[in-house]
């Protein structure tokens, strides 16, 4: 399976995420948000807020060290295998290429239809 198609597929369904993907996706958000501010403002100031992010200090480490990327291909990779019969792969008449979205009508490499 392509990177390309991988990205397309987390874009495109990630309705289609379990709830423990949707949580740890959140949860990394949340802390990449608190990160910067940390980086910011300083770790003191920071860790009171914590709850604020809905994080707790055991997961700071865990989180500090998580590959989204990595992450987000095992989800969509799990979204193929789970949904193939479902899933709407939108690819460029011309050349074959997929499509940024499910409805677009430009390849990546520029043809139009």
């Amino acid at each position: 399976m392509t990177q390309e198609l991988l990205e397309y597929i987390y874009r495109n369904y990630f309705h289609l995420r379990n709830e423990e993907e949707m949580i740890l996706c959140n949860k990394h958000s949340n802390y990449m948000q608190w990160d910067f501010l940390v980086k910011k403002a300083g770790i003191e100031v920071m860790k009171d807020k914590l709850e604020d992010y809905e994080l707790t200090a055991d997961e700071l480490d865990f989180l500090a060290n998580l590959d989204r990327l990595k992450l987000n291909q095992e989800i969509a990779i799990r979204i193929w295998n789970t949904h193939k019969d479902e899933l709407y792969i939108n690819k460029c008449p011309t050349c074959g290429g997929i499509a940024r979205t499910k409805e677009g009508r430009q390849c990546r490499k520029g043809h139009r239809w």
